[in-house]
């Protein structure tokens, strides 16, 4: 057991040298931990590809100094399942090989198959197999090679969770660990499979492989959340070499501006000359110059020109600063670089007057509000020529250009919106696509007439008119019918895409190859074609997409998976694109529903439609609610559906288990009566879910009615429990302490100046926190004069976070109605917080030696959610908060100095995490709680199309 501890206190120590953009990069210190633990004497992988995984073996045999032949096998061609590539993939893999390992490492550029006359039998020791991942190929893959395994080797099979249409590992892995009872499985980074073969004797076993299934779930997650550090330093050095990148653009900007300047250095001079004979030849306008009227003018002219020049280089920096993504802080970062002297400090100080924290005056003394969408359009979103020419050279120079079949079923349709409707596909920067148009038997003529003619003048709009009328799902498979593209997006009749929405659609495909389904923002446009009421979304947040289909538009979805899962159903109109992502959903991997933050579609807001009114169509609950059993029902579970607090939403009645789990609530107090008597007893006395403890976690109060008080409550009711802690006070170290006492498999973090609303309160938080895939469960709390105090908590909202819609009515739906619906956030307060025991003491509980007091709510939750789980918050426990009244203000200089050293604890630890909550988008403001405007939006010029690649936010594919 020795050795198993000191293998087990190695994981994480790994640090590969190779990153590649591999699926395989969560399993890298895997990789290098598990030579350490089976040293063995002969490699082989199936399937390098990029040699992202190869090469971390390939590194830790190296440094271990051991005595192991490795072996790469690969066509270096691709499958249908990898893609196909060029050789220029096995150049960059040998030259690598050659300078680093090639003492003891062989690419073998040939079939599985035709390798196997190079090993010999009983020879390998650890055998990875990562080629063509159908079931039929994996299954050969492993039987083919089985003769070559010695002795208690180890097999590695990747993929092990990704179940859309073609992958089978998955399926030959449930048959194989059933076989080989010495195995162990991971699911992140699309799963991970290890088995133990040919073993007779206990001593031949791996001693990490013979543990209990609890010892393997946490050594799996240790894995995971060092998994998740490579992943942030892959992503993170993608981004360091754009930003030189960046920074290379804006030094040839800069001498752009100075070869600029030299021209017109001389072209004055040729001004000046001519300018001399001008004066000589009229003498009369000399005169007037040399009046004293033309002299007291002078200086006027002379700041009249300093403002046109300054205003000029103002428009200057913002185009190129908007050319590549509106990022200020790179562009700030940028331009300190390049000096401070010269044009680069000049539009330097210049950006620093426009920069964010300036914009709120600037928008008052232009006259602006900060809602004031189109005048955010004008500055953010308005495309320039210069980016049109900027997306279709890109586009010229890449290898692949996936086909993407625009769907789009229509019925008599207005004929001035159908015709901007297809004028806006044809209008796209990008040219591989194809408009599948499916009409359902419209009685209008024109539309007929208006389809035909421009089916006629594209072959790229393909057409079909339905005989009968069969509603908007059967139109719209009919549609799908027509589409030969690898990927599909949902298009309606009277609805307007951006002109460069397929464009960041198709450079997205092109960088996440896991992608299965791709969403983003949305706006709404009126009749006369002005825009408003922009939807700038979260990342891929079950909970709320549950409650309301906030994916919606713009919609793409891989072909393949569509097809599998036989379209859109008949009978759930009005509801169908919900009931399409949610049958969806069984049949992809964790991580591969992807967001891009940015406004790409423009949906249609005329009298009836659902833009304008989220109840205009009243049949669409029903569906709603039937499409969310079926879903439940196909992975397991029954429950009950029922209308949400506002229109278009619904209700998720998770079960509780029988018996119900104990909850222990902590509730750190000091003196201060007049606050924790209310607090327990309305808690004993309003709460309906019985199966509690109350541990009052006393530090050193002193006052005499107090102490009486907790004597007194714990006679009147065992389920109260006074625990004594004399330390100066530390919230984190009280709580931890109390965890220590608590018999409850859920703990409880309750301030001491809350007060029970709602007596279902507990039950709507205990039947979230005992779902495995969900971390902190977070409530809504209100200040006394019912104004919301709590609501889930923002990242980098005034620097490290901030509460959501702080200080907003009670009865306020907030954002697109996030108030009113549960959703999946960052972190959530500590004020009220449940989380499995287990959970709690696998993050190290709260820190109490640097977050004593602040912020380490916020810390704990990410740490939480760094182990793959979903902070959730929920409507429906709704409580009352005094916040902080019992410890006071950050008023002396003790507090404060003390704050602003947590402060930059977070900051140290979180900042990257703190720059991009994936539960808030990048367009909406960091200067207020209230979801207003970004000025200017965060969108980073890399991940301007991105999928959140920094902390884990737990499972953004399916929900268990």
């Amino acid at each position: 057991m020795q050795q198993l501890h000191r293998l087990l206190a190695q994981i994480g120590q790994f640090q590969p040298n190779y990153l590649d953009n591999s699926a395989w990069t969560g399993h890298l210190p895997f990789a290098g931990w598990l030579i350490q633990a089976q040293q063995p004497k002969r490699l082989v992988e199936l399937g390098t590809h990029g040699g992202s995984s190869y090469f971390s073996f390939c590194q830790a045999v190296k440094q271990l100094q051991l005595q192991t032949r490795c072996f790469a096998v690969d066509t270096w061609a691709g499958d249908e399942h990898a893609g196909h590539y060029e050789n220029t993939i096995f150049e960059k893999v040998s030259k690598h090989n050659d300078a680093h390992y090639a003492g003891f490492s062989t690419l073998l550029k040939k079939s599985f198959d035709e390798a196997l006359k190079d090993i010999d039998d009983h020879s390998v020791d650890l055998l990875h197999i990562d080629g063509l991942h159908t079931y039929e190929a994996v299954k050969h893959d492993f039987e083919t090679w089985l003769p070559k395994l010695a002795p208690g080797a180890i097999v590695l099979f990747h993929d092990t969770v990704v179940k859309e249409s073609g992958f089978g590992v998955w399926r030959f892995w449930e048959e194989i660990k059933a076989r080989y009872p010495l195995h162990f499985e991971m699911h992140h980074s699309f799963g991970l499979g290890v088995i133990q073969v040919g073993t007779n004797q206990a001593s031949e076993a791996q001693p990490w492989l013979t543990q209990s299934d609890e010892f393997k779930t946490h050594l799996s997650a240790s894995f995971a959340a060092a998994g998740q550090f490579q992943i942030d330093r892959f992503v993170s050095t993608l981004t360091q070499a754009h930003i030189v990148n960046l920074e290379n653009i804006l030094q040839d900007k800069d001498t752009l501006i100075l070869s600029t300047q030299d021209a017109l250095v001389l072209k004055t001079e040729e001004f000046k000359a001519l300018k001399h004979d001008f004066d000589l030849t009229h003498g009369t306008l000399q005169a007037v110059y040399r009046s004293l009227s033309w002299r007291s003018t002078k200086p006027l002219r002379q700041i009249g020109q300093a403002v046109r020049n300054t205003l000029r280089i103002a428009s200057l920096l913002n185009r190129l600063i908007a050319s590549k993504g509106g990022y200020w802080a790179l562009g700030q970062k940028a331009m300190s670089t390049l000096g401070k002297e010269g044009p680069s400090a000049l539009l330097f100080k210049i950006g620093l007057a426009l920069s964010p924290q300036n914009h709120q005056a600037a928008l008052r003394s232009e006259g602006h509000d900060r809602n004031d969408y189109s005048f955010w359009i004008q500055k953010y979103d308005t495309l320039t020529e210069e980016q049109r020419l900027d997306y279709k050279h890109q586009i010229s120079t890449w290898t692949e250009t996936p086909l993407i079949s625009v769907v789009m079923p229509t019925y008599n349709s207005p004929l001035e919106f159908l015709r901007q409707a297809i004028e806006s596909i044809e209008r796209q920067i990008y040219p591989h696509w194809q408009l599948c148009i499916a009409d359902d038997c419209s009685s209008d003529p024109q539309v007929r007439e208006l389809l035909s003619q421009k089916s006629a003048s594209d072959p790229r709009i393909k057409l079909c008119f339905r005989d009968t009328n069969g509603h908007i799902s059967l139109a719209s498979n009919s549609a799908l019918e027509l589409a030969s593209g690898e990927w599909v997006a949902l298009f309606d009749h009277d609805d307007l895409l951006t002109e460069d929405a397929l464009y960041f659609v198709a450079r997205h495909i092109l960088h996440h190859a896991d992608a299965q389904i791709i969403y983003s923002d949305e706006d709404k446009v009126d009749e006369k074609g002005l825009r408003f009421s922009p939807h700038f979304k979260s990342d891929w947040n079950p909970e709320l997409f549950f409650t309301q289909n906030y994916l919606s538009h713009l919609g793409v979805y891989r072909t393949q998976l569509l097809r599998l899962i036989g379209g859109f159903r008949q009978g759930l109109e009005g509801s169908q694109d919900h009931d399409l992502v949610l049958r969806c959903l069984p049949h992809i991997p964790k991580g591969s529903i992807h967001h891009i933050p940015k406004v790409l579609y423009h949906w249609r807001a005329i009298s009836g439609s659902t833009a304008l009114n989220a109840s205009a169509k009243s049949y669409a609950d029903e569906a709603r609610h039937t499409a969310l059993r079926d879903y439940f029902e196909s992975i397991g579970t029954k429950l009950e559906v029922s209308p949400g607090l506002i229109a278009n939403t619904a209700k998720i009645h998770y079960p509780i288990p029988h018996p119900e789990p104990l909850v222990s609530l902590m509730i750190p107090t000091r003196d201060r009566l007049e606050l924790i008597e209310p607090c327990v007893r309305s808690i004993l006395r309003k709460t309906l879910y019985s199966h509690f403890e109350i541990l009052i976690l006393d530090n050193a109060s002193e006052e005499e009615a107090t102490l009486a008080f907790f004597e007194e409550i714990q006679r009147e009711d065992s389920r109260v429990k006074v625990i004594r802690d004399e330390r100066a006070f530390n919230f984190s170290a009280i709580n931890n302490q109390g965890a220590q006492h608590a018999r409850g498999s859920i703990l409880g973090l309750i301030n001491n100046d809350i007060e029970v609303i709602n007596p279902e309160w507990l039950s709507e938080m205990v039947c979230l926190a005992v779902q495995q895939d969900i971390g902190c469960v977070g409530a809504k709390l209100y200040y006394p004069n019912d104004t919301l105090q709590h609501a889930g908590v923002i990242l980098g909202i005034k620097g490290v976070a901030n509460h959501s819609h702080n200080k907003h009515s009670k009865h306020h739906d907030g954002y697109f109605g996030r108030l009113r619906v549960p959703q999946a956030l960052s972190a959530v307060t500590a004020a009220c917080l449940l989380i499995r025991k287990e959970l709690y003491q696998a993050v190290g509980g709260m820190n109490e030696d640097d977050l004593k007091v602040a912020f380490n709510d916020i810390d704990f939750c990410l740490k939480v959610r760094e182990l793959g789980h979903r902070n959730v918050w929920t409507p429906y426990a709704e409580l009352y908060h005094h916040e902080s009244l019992s410890r006071g203000k950050e008023d002396t200089p003790e507090k404060k100095a003390r704050f602003a050293k947590e402060v930059d604890y977070m900051k140290n630890k979180w900042g990257h995490a703190l720059l991009q909550d994936p539960y808030y988008n990048p367009n909406l403001t960091l200067e207020d709680e209230d979801f207003s405007l970004a000025w200017g939006p965060r969108a980073h010029p890399f991940l301007n199309v991105s999928k959140h690649t920094g902390l884990d936010s737990g499972d953004k594919g399916q929900h268990p």
